[in-house]
């Protein structure tokens, strides 16, 4: 049985890029999936999980394959990042709804 899509992103547990950030704005991730797509073309999507933390919000974006499987580098870490913000900007909490995950074709 294969795991749901935000289990599979929550259990990552190689490390991203990450950085901190006062504010994550939905142009900030739509930005770096234009701009820090990965050369293969098996990347079909992107996806964005949120998890609330104590002190903000924690953003694990990740590149997708058309089933849904990320894509890794060639040492197996998958190509992403997570941004620790102290806050979403409106426009990215409107796309959230009320979802921890959004698929960006």
């Amino acid at each position: 049985m294969n795991p749901s899509l935000p289990s599979l992103l929550a259990s990552i547990i190689v490390p991203l890029e990450q950085h901190n950030v006062l504010e994550i704005t939905y142009t900030d991730v739509i930005e770096y999936f234009v701009l820090s797509r990965p050369p293969l073309s098996s990347v079909a999507k992107g996806a964005l999980l949120r998890k609330n933390r104590f002190k903000g919000v924690c953003i694990t974006q990740v590149f997708l394959d058309e089933g849904n499987h990320l894509i890794c580098k060639p040492n197996g870490v998958p190509y992403g990042r997570q941004i620790l913000a102290k806050k979403i900007d409106r426009e990215l909490l409107d796309a959230f709804s009320s979802t921890d995950l959004i698929i960006v074709l």
